[in-house]
């Protein structure tokens, strides 16, 4: 009814409603026909049921009388058993204790026996590890010291243990002790069998860290620390250490390395190999890295910190290359790849590299190659003696620059990323360098000043900066933004921007791409870098435009005067008598012999470059042409209609005539621009 309240009208749930309930009572009735005798004798079979059932209640409490009574016996006796059960678990436990003790007290007792010691002094005799007796002494010790401490172990935090203690640390002690220095012997005497035997003791009783500091200080130390001094270079130091661990450290890096391969075997090997071969290796011990490794480090921060100095970056540089040269080496001697990286992962590895101040170090070489370029920049047009093949100071900066951050005095590893960014931003620097470049104004001055010899057609054109003439020196004159600059030196900005843009793409592949190789680098690294170099050049070749651009003003602005030259032309020919022209004005030779001796000027430049220049300049200057033309154009007819008007007011012939005269002046002058 509720789902249908929503959706069904009232008068509709009503009617089903009614039909529903029709169908029960119909249904209903059906029941009681069919079993119409089971409903009549409904009532007569419930007579005496209420006496039957008090003739059973007395019964039913009885029984659950009884069964309270055997319930409460029953718990009864549970409760006593679990407490027997109790008492005899923690008998056991006291036995078992009471066991483990006498065991522990046997074991102490026997321990004590075969070290000689006194249970009451806690003094040992004789044992000391210098024979074969008493390794075999110190192999039993080590068996049984391995159940006590495993039984001590089981019964921890007990008033006996405590109390035995004393004897424990004893018997530790002298087991100690007399390892040590069969430990020693062994190694004074160089012997396979006794140091393997010392070793898989040092192993069992799981004191590897012992052993390790126990030939660190007794070895490692003594032979190291005069090696390792102030007064010593690195030159001597890096080679005495590996001479060390060739002799001294060959036959226990080979008994205790589980991989042998023919490289190592050969550069540590120095006794039989017989002997160590038949010898099992003995796992969880690394001398390498634990005990030579560790000493090294310590002696070097403490006894050479000055070779981590970065003040001179060029000693420095040496240390550091000849330091991860000895790392190199060292990883080498060390035989799995676990043990490199343990060495990589040991506290001392990471302290000695966080000793090199990489960054200070980069700082210096940033400062020392960006200032000079940013020096040269704020005179780039010096001339320079060069083998790179460019003309500009500028340019030849920015290259060696470029070679520098990636030559083998300068460059590291580590600081690739940083070294690819002053890459790019050297080239960023240059490109913003050459996007400020300005035309000199002096030149248009010294334009302008030779426009009336010029006009005449007897001047020679305007001197103008030549390949020849041009000394680097920037500029001579006029702005003082320090960013102006001659038609030559221009011309040589474009050819080293040229030369530049071929350049690159080589110096990428061979240079800097090996090198990002050599540091692991993904192949989206370097294809992110190859990028980074794409868009630099894509930079460079936008600059060609608007330096062509500026050439091309260059030649335009020194010919524009011969342009200009045109505006004379009807003076010469009004009030005059003058013959029309058949030559052309001396003007446009002369211009033309300005764009040829340009062209022969720089004839040097490829002809593509000289060709643009040229064509870009005579677009300009005929358009220049074209506006002067018309101007003239239009100031003689202006001319013509005014005296036309004289003419019409002025009947006299004095006027006619002189109005012939000019007209005739007029119309040789039109002849003239057109030719």
């Amino acid at each position: 009814i509720s789902s249908c309240r929503r959706r069904v009208s009232l008068e509709s749930l009503h009617e089903d409603l009614s039909v529903h309930y029709k169908a029960l009572k119909n249904a209903m009735m059906e029941l009681i026909n069919k079993d119409y005798a089971d409903f009549v004798s409904l009532s007569s079979s419930l007579v005496g049921l209420e006496k039957e059932i008090g003739d059973i209640l007395v019964p039913l409490g009885q029984l659950q009388e009884e069964v309270s009574m055997v319930k409460m016996t029953v718990d009864t006796a549970r409760g006593k058993l679990e407490r027997l059960l109790a008492q005899r678990a923690d008998f056991v436990k006291k036995k078992a204790a009471l066991e483990r003790y006498l065991v522990i007290s046997q074991k102490i007792d026997s321990i004590e026996q075969l070290l000689r010691l006194d249970g009451q002094n806690l003094t040992s005799a004789a044992v000391s590890g210098e024979d074969s007796d008493d390794e075999d002494v110190l192999e039993r010790v080590t068996s049984a010291f391995n159940e006590l401490q495993f039984q001590v172990e089981q019964a921890e935090n007990s008033a006996f243990v405590s109390a035995i203690t004393p004897r424990i640390s004893a018997i530790t002690s002298s087991l100690q002790s007399g390892l040590q220095k069969s430990f020693q012997a062994g190694l004074v005497s160089n012997d396979s069998q006794r140091l393997h035997r010392c070793l898989r003791t040092y192993s069992a009783i799981d004191r590897t860290s012992a052993v390790e500091a126990i030939f660190r200080t007794s070895v490692v130390r003594p032979h190291l620390s005069p090696v390792i001094s102030s007064r010593s270079s690195l030159d001597d130091i890096y080679p005495a250490v590996l001479d060390f661990v060739h002799t001294q450290c060959a036959t226990l890096v080979t008994l205790t390395s589980s991989f042998q391969s023919s490289a190592s075997v050969s550069a540590l090997s120095t006794a039989p190999v017989e002997s160590k071969s038949s010898l099992a290796n003995i796992q969880g011990i690394d001398f390498l890295v634990n005990a030579v490794w560790p000493e090294v480090v310590s002696l070097l921060c403490s006894q050479t910190p000055t070779i981590f100095a970065a003040g001179n970056p060029d000693v420095f540089r040496e240390n550091y290359t000849k330091t991860i040269d000895f790392l190199g080496t060292f990883e080498r001697l060390c035989r799995t790849q676990a043990s490199v990286k343990r060495l990589r992962n040991h506290a001392s590895y990471q302290q000695l590299m966080s000793k090199w101040s990489l960054p200070v170090y980069f700082q210096l070489r940033f400062q020392e190659i960006a200032w000079a370029l940013e020096e040269v920049l704020a005179n780039a047009f010096v001339p320079r003696a060069d083998q790179s093949g460019f003309r500009c100071a500028a340019t030849c900066t920015l290259w060696s620059s470029l070679e520098k951050c990636w030559s083998d005095s300068v460059y590291l590893q580590a600081l690739s990323h940083r070294f690819w960014k002053l890459t790019l931003q050297i080239l960023s620097r240059y490109c913003s360098w050459a996007s400020e470049l300005q035309l000199e104004q002096s030149i248009v001055e010294s334009g302008k000043e030779s426009s009336s010899s010029v006009c005449s057609g007897t001047g020679s054109r305007p001197r103008s900066d030549s390949p020849s003439d041009y000394n680097g020196g920037g500029s001579s004159g006029g702005s003082s933004a320090g960013l102006t600059a001659s038609c030559a030196q221009l011309v040589d900005v474009v050819l080293d921007t040229d030369q530049l843009l071929n350049k690159l793409p080589p110096f990428l592949s061979s240079e800097i791409q090996p090198r990002l190789l050599a540091c692991n680098s993904s192949p989206q690294q370097i294809s992110a870098c190859v990028d980074g170099m794409l868009e630099s050049r894509l930079a460079l070749k936008q600059l060609q435009p608007k330096l062509n651009q500026l050439i091309s003003d260059f030649l335009c602005q020194e010919c524009l005067v011969y342009v200009e030259s045109a505006r004379t032309v009807p003076r010469l020919y009004r009030h005059t008598n003058r013959a029309a022209p058949t030559e052309p004005s001396a003007y446009i030779a002369t211009l033309a012999r300005r764009v040829q001796t340009f062209a022969e000027e720089y004839r040097h430049c490829a002809r593509a470059f000289v060709e643009s220049w040229c064509n870009a300049s005579l677009s300009q200057l005929c358009v220049r042409y074209k506006a002067v033309v018309s101007d003239i154009l239009v100031s003689v007819k202006k001319t013509e209609d005014s005296m036309q008007r004289l003419k019409r007011t002025r009947r006299s012939t004095v006027a006619a005539n002189a109005t012939t005269a000019n007209g005739a002046g007029d119309d040789s002058a039109a002849a003239d621009l057109s030719d």
